[in-house]
């Protein structure tokens, strides 16, 4: 449907230049074409001025009425982006440390695949609480045979920490883990650089992001946090990035 109107004004198109074909090879050899067609030179010229100007008008119209298809389209994406938008989960800000980690508890409880976390600066801010509450969900997908994964990466300062103390500083939420019987479900590795710069981030599956910002006194509290949740789009975004530019480049503690 969308080609007729071209197909018609090519079609115009093609008998003008079928008829001055006709009308040129008849004048070269003498054919009177006055005789042929039944009309006078002017007849003709005027005949074929109409159907270049029908063929003309039926390709305007063709275009406008593609530009008008193109325009209702745009429309149409620019009301779907808009429902999507209108549709998602707004970003929730969140004051402190507590208000964080109490709502990264409950998203926490609500993972059925993998958790990833970005710890920057002090590596045992996070309360034991929450770390006892990784370990309860952990184990409960365990013991129903659907396993899922808690994966930690640790952005340490070089001048305070190593590795081994490092083990030292996060063993007792590490023994949590292992007592539940989830070391092999739950794996902790370093990056040691000389000022850790950064954002705390938790991830959870591909659905939920956390983002929390340090304190102004340093490294060792939460000041305030962003919520992106079921967000899909976004938690896959960072899931990509902690999976490419993160988890590969961290040292292994445990």
């Amino acid at each position: 449907m969308r080609r007729i109107p071209a197909i018609i004004a090519a079609a115009m198109i093609l008998l003008v230049g079928l008829i001055g074909i006709a009308i040129s090879i008849m004048d070269l050899f003498g054919v009177n074409y006055r005789a042929v067609f039944n009309k006078s030179p002017d007849d003709v010229a005027l005949l074929i001025l109409a159907l270049i100007a029908t063929s003309l008008g039926v390709e305007y119209l063709a275009v406008r009425w593609r530009q008008t298809e193109s325009l209702r389209q745009v429309a149409h994406n620019l009301e779907s982006i808009e429902q999507r938008l209108s549709q998602s989960s707004p970003v929730r800000r969140l004051d402190g440390a507590s208000a964080i980690y109490a709502d990264g508890t409950r998203l926490v409880n609500s993972t059925t695949r993998r958790i990833r976390s970005v710890i920057v600066g002090e590596p045992n801010k996070a309360p034991m609480s929450f770390s006892q509450t990784v370990a309860r969900r952990l184990r409960e997908l365990n013991e129903a045979g659907a396993p899922a994964r808690f994966d930690a990466v640790i952005v340490f300062n070089k001048d305070n920490f190593d590795i081994a103390s490092l083990k030292r500083n996060t063993a007792e939420k590490l023994d949590a883990y292992a007592t539940a019987g989830l070391s092999e479900l739950v794996t902790l590795k370093a990056i040691g650089q000389e000022t850790p710069l950064g954002f705390d981030i938790l991830i959870i599956d591909q659905k939920h992001v956390h983002i929390a910002f340090p304190s102004m006194r340093g490294a060792h509290g939460l000041m305030a946090g962003l919520v992106f949740e079921d967000q899909p789009e976004v938690a896959q975004e960072f899931a990509n990035w902690f999976d490419e530019r993160v988890w590969p480049n961290g040292t292994l503690v445990v």
